[in-house]
């Protein structure tokens, strides 16, 4: 812990599969809410896949993609992107995990990928995070998985200490 600030964690999942590219993901997200999920402080909200900060500080922000690909193209490759703006307006990536798929037989493969930053928040109305899920190659293969119950793709936000 760096700072003598508000401790904040939250964490947000989608809830429910898609297929293709998703750049951003603008929807089915929600706070997790389920199994023992506990948040500290409610310092993170979302819209239309659109994450805002309602106070300032150092955040870890972390953001996990699993599903699978129905594939045997090895050349497919899978991305998970977090993209950050400090104008509320133009977006760039911040932060990326990829991996190539892999095929273990003619069906294609699993996939899980992560990716994370650390951001420092200075202005909680033009500083925003979303986040991508793509594909290169053939993205109708690609499956993200959501779910409403337990964790599969989601993001996770830990402020860390004051500005």
């Amino acid at each position: 812990y760096i700072g003598s600030g508000l401790s904040v964690a939250s964490q947000w999942r989608v809830t429910s599969n898609f297929t293709g590219d998703a750049e951003p993901i603008t929807s089915n997200w929600e706070e997790a809410d389920t199994n023992q999920y506990g948040a500290i402080g409610s310092y993170i909200s979302e819209s239309s896949g659109i994450f805002s900060f309602s106070t300032t500080g150092y955040y870890k922000i972390e953001f996990i993609v699993q599903g699978y690909s129905n594939t045997s193209d090895s050349n497919d490759s899978l991305y998970s992107q977090i993209h950050v703006t400090n104008d509320n307006s133009t977006y760039a990536l911040a932060g990326s995990g990829r991996s190539h798929v892999i095929p273990t037989n003619s069906a294609g493969s699993s996939y899980h990928l992560y990716s994370s930053l650390q951001i420092d928040v200075t202005n909680t109305t033009n500083q925003k995070v979303r986040f991508h899920a793509s594909h290169q190659s053939n993205a109708s293969s690609m499956t993200t998985v959501g779910s409403s119950t337990n964790n599969q793709t989601y993001a996770t936000f830990m402020r860390l200490g004051d500005t």
